[in-house]
């Protein structure tokens, strides 16, 4: 769980194409806002592919508390998905 205090974030935001994230750890991103997605990770695009990484503690109100995917061709392979939550549909 983040500080109290901690102001609410999104860890990363993915925008555009053909991108491949490696080696990556995102932990405790927090969204609460009406209609918001994707605590950790949110992708807007095409070709994104995240591999070797950790997605560990976020959260989102709405939905995909770890990670959004509203792309085509998205990929996500030996990637470690745990403890993300929502107070919507998906937790990983």
């Amino acid at each position: 769980m983040p500080k109290v205090g901690t102001p609410d974030f999104r860890i990363l935001t993915v925008i555009g194409t053909d991108i491949t994230v490696r080696h990556l750890v995102v932990i405790n991103g927090r969204v609460t806002a009406e209609d918001v997605r994707g605590g950790g990770i949110a992708v807007l695009g095409t070709g994104f592919k995240l591999t070797d990484a950790m997605v560990l503690g976020n959260f989102a109100e709405s939905g995909s508390g770890g990670i959004y995917v509203e792309a085509i061709g998205a990929a996500i392979s030996n990637t470690t998905l745990n403890g993300n939550r929502t107070g919507g549909d998906g937790g990983g």
